[in-house]
């Protein structure tokens, strides 16, 4: 876990210097490290939804909701959350 939060504080930093394709990717790698830890895809459909993709928000989710199911701090909430506020971006979209 050590180096997937470190991978995951760097894409923080990154997004706030608004270097949004190499915080992604950070994200990324974070949860490659350890796919138990689900804080760094929540940002990453965070980031497509403000960049209005949907679809990539979408594949976020799903990853996501597995991710879930066998965690052991379990984030079902922010992960519903995050889905309203998905589907209330496709709605505005349309």
């Amino acid at each position: 876990m050590p180096f997937s939060f470190y991978r995951y504080a760097l894409g923080r930093v990154l997004l706030s210097q608004g270097r949004v394709p190499e915080a992604l990717e950070q994200f990324r790698l974070s949860h490659e490290l350890d796919s138990a830890y689900l804080h760094p895809l929540l940002s990453m459909a965070r980031i497509y939804i403000d960049t209005g993709a949907v679809k990539d928000a979408e594949n976020i989710l799903t990853k996501l909701r597995h991710a879930d199911q066998g965690s052991q701090h379990p984030r079902t909430r922010d992960i519903d959350m995050l889905e309203a506020d998905i589907r209330k971006f496709a709605k505005n979209q349309k």
